[in-house]
C-alpha cells in the first residue's frame, strides 16, 4: 500500500514537470525565430506568446497596427506539429490577409492601408497526438 501511494505522489509530481519541459522545448525554437527576423531588420512587437491546442482548433488575439509599418505574424508548432493556418481580420472580421498553403510553420506579413485593431486567428489544422504546443511572434519595421 505504500509503494502505491509513494508511485501515485510520484507520478502527480512528474507530470506537470513533464508539461512544463515541453512548454520549454519550444522556447527554443522561438528564440531562434527572434534572432532571424531580427537579422532581417525587423524588431519583435510583443512578447512570445506560447500555448498549447488541440488540433482543429484555434487561438485568437487582437493587436493594434499603424498605417504604413511592415509587420510579420510567425505561427510555428513543435515537432508533431504538421499543419497550421494563421489569418488576419480587420475590427469588422473582414479578412486582410493569411498564410499560404496549411504548411508549418505559417507566416502572414502585412502593411496596413489604415491604423487600428486587427484580430489574429492561429489555428492548428493537424497534428501528430491531439493536441500540441505552438508559439506565435509578431514583429514590425
Amino acid at each position: 500500500m505504500k509503494a502505491r501511494t509513494l508511485a501515485l505522489l510520484a507520478a502527480m509530481l512528474l507530470i506537470p514537470i513533464l508539461a512544463m519541459a515541453g512548454r520549454m522545448d519550444i522556447r527554443k525554437p522561438a528564440y531562434d525565430q527572434v534572432l532571424k527576423y531580427e537579422n532581417q531588420g525587423y524588431s519583435v512587437k510583443d512578447d512570445i506568446q506560447i500555448g498549447e491546442l488541440a488540433e482543429g482548433k484555434s487561438y485568437y488575439f487582437d493587436t493594434q497596427l499603424t498605417t504604413g509599418i511592415d509587420y510579420f505574424f510567425h505561427f510555428q508548432g513543435d515537432q508533431g506539429v504538421r499543419s497550421l493556418r494563421l489569418e488576419m481580420y480587420d475590427e469588422n472580421w473582414d479578412l486582410v490577409a493569411q498564410s499560404t498553403g496549411t504548411g508549418e510553420p505559417a507566416t502572414v506579413a502585412l502593411k496596413p492601408e489604415w491604423s487600428g485593431t486587427f484580430h489574429v486567428k492561429a489555428t492548428l489544422v493537424e497534428c501528430q497526438g491531439g493536441m500540441d504546443y505552438w508559439f506565435i511572434l509578431a514583429g514590425y519595421k
